[in-house]
């Protein structure tokens, strides 16, 4: 298609905004049926290895700081939906290939599915935070006085669980998911101690799970 619009002196067009939706939209209009449809989820595991077979990795890094050579990922063209993404990746396709064929990287056609896989890669990347800190969770622990109902080892004895030998608490997901199962039961409780129910700003939930996540460890 770039070959084609070329040799007719059409510029390429970028997409902003929701320009892609409207035009998806329009296509659709043609057809009989204008009911939502629901796209696939890719595999982001997937997604991940296809991201280092098809050497997009030669070009983009993905890491909170990244090498500073590459484009990162993580803060540039990964922000948003579907249609977001995928606009992203139009845009930038020109820049693309010029540094494609200047590294001797092939263009390499994708699959529907292998496509799917590769922006539920990047979808997934924003959901990825920067690693919290145990040491600076340990006192965001102590300051909303998690410690007043659960075990800690620094207080020793108390009547709620034991971080440490919790078999819910491998991972930051299942810490997150047994906070939210536990919110009512604990509301109940904070309101019969008078606590004030704790809030979390900037990173101190990234800091509060790397130090749970840590009491699991044995760290």
């Amino acid at each position: 298609m770039a070959g084609v619009m070329e040799a007719m002196g059409i510029a390429r067009p970028t997409f902003e905004r929701n320009n892609i939706p409207d035009l998806f939209a329009y296509i659709r209009s043609f057809g009989r049926s204008v009911e939502r449809i629901y796209a696939q989820p890719g595999s982001p595991r997937n997604g991940e290895r296809l991201f280092v077979a098809k050497r997009c990795v030669e070009c983009h890094s993905v890491t909170p700081q990244g090498d500073p050579t590459r484009a990162n990922l993580r803060t540039r063209l990964i922000k948003g939906s579907l249609m977001t993404i995928s606009g992203a990746m139009w845009n930038h396709g020109p820049k693309m290939w010029a540094d494609m064929a200047r590294r001797g990287i092939p263009m390499s056609p994708l699959t529907t599915e292998e496509m799917s896989d590769i922006i539920g890669y990047l979808y997934f990347l924003q959901f990825i935070d920067p690693p919290g800190v145990a040491e600076r969770g340990r006192i965001v622990f102590q300051e909303k006085r998690c410690g007043k109902c659960h075990l800690s080892p620094e207080k020793g004895v108390a009547p709620g669980a034991d971080f440490a030998k919790s078999d819910k608490l491998k991972t930051q997901l299942e810490v997150v998911t047994e906070m939210w199962n536990h919110a009512s039961t604990m509301e109940e409780k904070m309101l019969k101690e008078s606590l004030e129910w704790p809030v979390f700003r900037g990173g101190e939930m990234a800091d509060l799970m790397a130090y749970l996540t840590s009491l699991r460890a044995g760290k």
